[in-house]
């Protein structure tokens, strides 16, 4: 039973990460293009489908998160 507990926990903390990346990629898309992608579905669906905005919002995102780690 501990090993279905560790997995469930696991299961949420890695779920809860890529949602606040999610979220971190959203906020840097809405600054750097407007208002358009404050709706998580289309932004969703920009990033599936749009494989040069998915890598401009990824290189901004690697610039953040980066530079965080040489201010810690």
């Amino acid at each position: 039973m501990d090993e279905k507990k560790k997995s469930i926990y696991i299961n949420r903390k890695f779920m809860n990460e890529n949602q606040k990346i999610f979220q971190e990629k959203q906020r840097i898309a809405v600054e750097k293009f407007g208002e358009l992608f404050e709706d998580e579905i289309f932004f969703a669906l920009e990033l599936v489908y749009n494989q040069e905005f998915k890598q401009e919002i990824n290189k901004e995102y690697k610039k953040i998160i980066n530079s965080s780690k040489y201010i810690n």
